[in-house]
Protein backbone atom coordinates (compact mmCIF):
# COMPACT_ATOMS: atom_id res chain seq x y z
CA UNK A 1 0.00 0.00 0.00
CA UNK A 2 3.16 2.26 0.97
CA UNK A 3 4.65 1.13 -2.12
CA UNK A 4 1.27 2.32 -4.48
CA UNK A 5 1.35 5.80 -3.05
CA UNK A 6 5.02 6.64 -3.16
CA UNK A 7 4.51 5.23 -6.68
CA UNK A 8 1.52 7.27 -7.38
CA UNK A 9 3.13 10.26 -5.46
CA UNK A 10 5.73 9.92 -7.88
CA UNK A 11 3.84 9.91 -11.01
CA UNK A 12 1.90 13.27 -9.73
CA UNK A 13 5.20 15.10 -9.13
CA UNK A 14 6.06 13.90 -12.50
CA UNK A 15 2.54 15.42 -14.12
CA UNK A 16 3.02 18.51 -12.01
CA UNK A 17 6.79 19.30 -13.04
CA UNK A 18 5.98 18.57 -16.68
CA UNK A 19 3.51 20.86 -16.58
CA UNK A 20 5.16 23.55 -14.64
CA UNK A 21 8.21 23.16 -17.05
CA UNK A 22 5.59 23.99 -19.98
CA UNK A 23 4.08 26.90 -17.91
CA UNK A 24 7.56 28.53 -17.99
CA UNK A 25 8.75 27.73 -20.84
CA UNK A 26 5.96 29.52 -23.13
CA UNK A 27 6.23 32.26 -20.01
CA UNK A 28 9.85 32.83 -21.63
CA UNK A 29 8.64 31.94 -25.09
CA UNK A 30 5.56 35.19 -24.38
CA UNK A 31 7.93 37.18 -22.22
CA UNK A 32 7.64 39.98 -24.23
CA UNK A 33 3.75 39.86 -24.89
CA UNK A 34 3.30 39.11 -21.29
CA UNK A 35 5.28 42.24 -20.45
CA UNK A 36 3.23 44.51 -22.90
CA UNK A 37 0.04 42.90 -21.31
CA UNK A 38 0.79 44.05 -18.05
CA UNK A 39 2.17 47.86 -19.65
CA UNK A 40 -1.44 47.35 -21.05
CA UNK A 41 -3.13 47.25 -17.99
CA UNK A 42 -0.94 49.58 -15.85
CA UNK A 43 -0.50 52.47 -17.93
CA UNK A 44 -2.34 54.91 -19.97
CA UNK A 45 -2.13 55.70 -23.25
CA UNK A 46 -0.11 58.75 -22.53
CA UNK A 47 1.87 57.27 -19.60
CA UNK A 48 2.68 54.64 -22.64
CA UNK A 49 3.51 57.05 -25.46
CA UNK A 50 6.05 58.61 -22.89
CA UNK A 51 7.86 55.90 -21.78
CA UNK A 52 7.89 55.15 -26.03
CA UNK A 53 9.82 58.58 -26.29
CA UNK A 54 12.32 57.71 -22.74
CA UNK A 55 13.21 54.39 -24.49
CA UNK A 56 13.58 56.04 -28.26
CA UNK A 57 15.99 58.50 -26.08
CA UNK A 58 18.27 55.76 -24.55
CA UNK A 59 19.85 54.71 -27.67
CA UNK A 60 19.93 58.23 -29.26
CA UNK A 61 22.14 59.10 -25.61
CA UNK A 62 24.16 56.39 -26.88
CA UNK A 63 24.70 57.16 -30.07
CA UNK A 64 25.69 60.71 -28.77
CA UNK A 65 28.33 59.43 -26.64
CA UNK A 66 30.07 57.61 -29.79
CA UNK A 67 32.92 60.41 -31.21
CA UNK A 68 32.34 61.63 -34.36
CA UNK A 69 29.22 58.93 -34.83
CA UNK A 70 26.00 61.07 -35.84
CA UNK A 71 22.99 59.93 -37.52
CA UNK A 72 20.17 62.68 -37.34
CA UNK A 73 16.27 61.47 -36.87
CA UNK A 74 14.30 60.61 -39.50
CA UNK A 75 11.94 63.67 -41.14
CA UNK A 76 7.97 63.76 -41.39
CA UNK A 77 8.49 63.51 -45.00
CA UNK A 78 11.19 60.74 -44.94
CA UNK A 79 8.70 58.57 -42.84
CA UNK A 80 5.74 59.46 -45.63
CA UNK A 81 7.94 58.64 -48.42
CA UNK A 82 9.33 55.58 -46.91
CA UNK A 83 5.38 54.68 -46.38
CA UNK A 84 4.39 55.41 -50.30
CA UNK A 85 7.81 53.46 -51.26
CA UNK A 86 9.25 56.99 -52.95
CA UNK A 87 11.98 56.50 -50.62
CA UNK A 88 14.17 52.96 -50.63
CA UNK A 89 15.52 51.57 -47.07
CA UNK A 90 18.97 51.56 -48.29
CA UNK A 91 18.14 55.88 -49.76
CA UNK A 92 17.57 56.48 -45.82
CA UNK A 93 19.83 54.69 -44.41
CA UNK A 94 22.32 56.21 -46.30
CA UNK A 95 20.80 60.06 -46.08
CA UNK A 96 20.80 59.31 -41.72
CA UNK A 97 24.09 59.52 -41.47
CA UNK A 98 25.48 62.92 -41.49
CA UNK A 99 28.74 64.15 -43.25
CA UNK A 100 31.37 65.12 -41.21
CA UNK A 101 31.59 68.92 -43.26
CA UNK A 102 35.01 70.76 -42.78
CA UNK A 103 34.51 74.56 -43.27
CA UNK A 104 36.21 75.86 -46.56
CA UNK A 105 39.56 77.47 -46.53
CA UNK A 106 39.69 81.00 -47.38
CA UNK A 107 42.84 81.28 -50.71
CA UNK A 108 45.80 82.77 -49.60
CA UNK A 109 45.70 86.37 -50.29
CA UNK A 110 49.36 87.20 -50.10
CA UNK A 111 51.17 84.81 -53.23
CA UNK A 112 54.04 83.36 -51.85
CA UNK A 113 57.50 84.33 -53.23
CA UNK A 114 58.65 82.63 -56.60
CA UNK A 115 61.49 80.88 -54.77
CA UNK A 116 59.44 79.63 -51.53
CA UNK A 117 57.74 76.49 -52.60
CA UNK A 118 54.21 75.95 -52.27
CA UNK A 119 53.04 73.81 -49.34
CA UNK A 120 50.10 72.44 -48.66
CA UNK A 121 48.24 73.77 -45.85
CA UNK A 122 45.75 70.45 -44.71
CA UNK A 123 47.97 67.95 -42.81
CA UNK A 124 47.30 64.55 -44.16
CA UNK A 125 45.65 61.99 -42.13
CA UNK A 126 47.64 59.02 -40.38
CA UNK A 127 46.99 55.50 -41.34
CA UNK A 128 45.38 55.06 -38.03
CA UNK A 129 43.27 57.99 -38.58
CA UNK A 130 42.23 57.09 -41.61
CA UNK A 131 41.36 53.44 -39.99
CA UNK A 132 39.70 55.56 -37.22
CA UNK A 133 37.26 57.32 -40.02
CA UNK A 134 36.47 54.52 -41.78
CA UNK A 135 35.61 52.94 -38.36
CA UNK A 136 33.27 55.66 -37.56
CA UNK A 137 31.94 55.56 -40.75
CA UNK A 138 30.58 52.31 -40.96
CA UNK A 139 29.33 52.78 -37.55
CA UNK A 140 27.31 55.26 -38.92
CA UNK A 141 26.01 53.46 -41.19
CA UNK A 142 24.99 50.52 -38.78
CA UNK A 143 23.16 52.49 -36.64
CA UNK A 144 21.13 54.10 -39.20
CA UNK A 145 20.17 50.95 -40.33
CA UNK A 146 18.57 50.76 -36.80
CA UNK A 147 16.37 53.38 -36.89
CA UNK A 148 15.39 52.10 -40.72
CA UNK A 149 14.43 48.82 -39.94
CA UNK A 150 11.90 50.57 -36.60
CA UNK A 151 10.55 53.08 -38.47
CA UNK A 152 9.59 50.27 -41.28
CA UNK A 153 8.16 47.74 -38.68
CA UNK A 154 5.98 50.86 -37.44
CA UNK A 155 4.69 51.76 -40.55
CA UNK A 156 3.61 48.00 -40.87
CA UNK A 157 2.27 47.54 -37.30
CA UNK A 158 0.08 50.55 -38.37
CA UNK A 159 -1.59 49.56 -42.11
CA UNK A 160 -2.00 46.08 -40.22
CA UNK A 161 -4.31 48.07 -37.57
CA UNK A 162 -5.56 50.40 -40.06
CA UNK A 163 -6.58 47.35 -42.11
CA UNK A 164 -8.21 45.31 -38.79
CA UNK A 165 -10.06 48.28 -37.66
CA UNK A 166 -11.74 48.86 -41.71
CA UNK A 167 -12.52 45.52 -42.04
CA UNK A 168 -13.96 45.33 -38.50
CA UNK A 169 -16.04 48.66 -39.31
CA UNK A 170 -17.44 46.87 -42.91
CA UNK A 171 -19.13 43.79 -40.97
CA UNK A 172 -22.74 44.68 -40.53
CA UNK A 173 -23.76 45.40 -37.16
CA UNK A 174 -25.53 41.96 -36.58
CA UNK A 175 -22.60 40.26 -37.83
CA UNK A 176 -19.86 42.00 -35.10
CA UNK A 177 -20.42 39.03 -32.47
CA UNK A 178 -18.25 38.07 -29.89
CA UNK A 179 -17.05 34.71 -32.55
CA UNK A 180 -16.24 37.34 -35.65
CA UNK A 181 -14.43 39.74 -33.38
CA UNK A 182 -12.01 36.58 -31.96
CA UNK A 183 -11.93 34.92 -35.65
CA UNK A 184 -10.61 38.49 -36.67
CA UNK A 185 -7.85 39.49 -33.61
CA UNK A 186 -6.75 35.40 -34.25
CA UNK A 187 -5.95 36.94 -38.06
CA UNK A 188 -4.08 40.17 -37.67
CA UNK A 189 -2.60 38.83 -34.33
CA UNK A 190 -0.64 35.92 -36.37
CA UNK A 191 -0.31 38.65 -39.31
CA UNK A 192 1.32 40.32 -36.55
CA UNK A 193 3.74 37.72 -35.20
CA UNK A 194 4.81 37.22 -38.60
CA UNK A 195 5.84 41.15 -39.22
CA UNK A 196 7.69 40.73 -35.52
CA UNK A 197 9.61 37.45 -36.67
CA UNK A 198 10.97 39.15 -39.74
CA UNK A 199 11.68 42.56 -37.80
CA UNK A 200 13.67 40.22 -34.82
CA UNK A 201 15.84 38.05 -37.64
CA UNK A 202 16.61 41.62 -39.22
CA UNK A 203 17.75 42.88 -35.69
CA UNK A 204 19.49 39.95 -35.42
CA UNK A 205 21.44 40.68 -38.55
CA UNK A 206 21.99 43.99 -37.42
CA UNK A 207 23.72 43.23 -34.26
CA UNK A 208 25.83 40.38 -35.24
CA UNK A 209 27.28 42.89 -37.88
CA UNK A 210 27.06 45.74 -34.95
CA UNK A 211 29.32 43.34 -32.72
CA UNK A 212 31.51 42.09 -35.52
CA UNK A 213 32.48 46.20 -36.41
CA UNK A 214 32.74 46.35 -32.95
CA UNK A 215 35.11 43.79 -31.70
CA UNK A 216 37.81 44.21 -34.62
CA UNK A 217 37.81 48.25 -33.65
CA UNK A 218 38.15 47.65 -29.60
CA UNK A 219 35.09 49.87 -29.97
CA UNK A 220 31.94 50.22 -27.21
CA UNK A 221 31.13 46.25 -26.70
CA UNK A 222 28.17 47.66 -24.32
CA UNK A 223 26.35 49.35 -27.24
CA UNK A 224 25.43 46.29 -28.92
CA UNK A 225 23.25 45.45 -25.51
CA UNK A 226 21.97 49.05 -25.39
CA UNK A 227 20.48 48.05 -28.86
CA UNK A 228 18.95 44.91 -28.12
CA UNK A 229 17.72 46.14 -25.03
CA UNK A 230 15.69 49.28 -26.33
CA UNK A 231 14.26 47.39 -29.22
CA UNK A 232 12.50 44.71 -26.97
CA UNK A 233 11.64 47.17 -24.53
CA UNK A 234 9.89 49.42 -27.07
CA UNK A 235 8.45 46.33 -28.41
CA UNK A 236 6.63 45.76 -25.33
CA UNK A 237 5.28 49.20 -25.02
CA UNK A 238 4.36 49.25 -29.21
CA UNK A 239 2.04 46.29 -28.24
CA UNK A 240 0.52 47.70 -24.92
CA UNK A 241 -0.01 50.99 -26.85
CA UNK A 242 -1.83 49.40 -29.79
CA UNK A 243 -3.98 47.28 -27.23
CA UNK A 244 -4.97 50.51 -25.53
CA UNK A 245 -6.02 52.21 -28.82
CA UNK A 246 -7.88 49.49 -29.64
CA UNK A 247 -9.71 49.55 -26.17
CA UNK A 248 -10.38 53.10 -26.85
CA UNK A 249 -12.47 51.66 -30.11
CA UNK A 250 -14.57 49.17 -28.23
CA UNK A 251 -12.72 45.78 -30.07
CA UNK A 252 -10.47 44.50 -26.63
Amino acid sequence: MIAGMSRRKRIICIVLLSILLLIVGLAVWQRNNISALLSFVRFSQEELEEKIADNDQKIKDAVEKLPDVTIRDITEEEKEALRDGSLTREELTENLVKPVVKPEQKPETVQPKPQTPAVDPTPQPTPEEQAKAEYEKKLSAVLAKVYVLREEFLIKLDALQAEAIAEYRALPEGERSASALTGMVGKYMSRGLALEKQCDQRMDEILVELEALIQENNGDESLPQTVFDTYVEEKSLKKALYMEKLKKRGLV
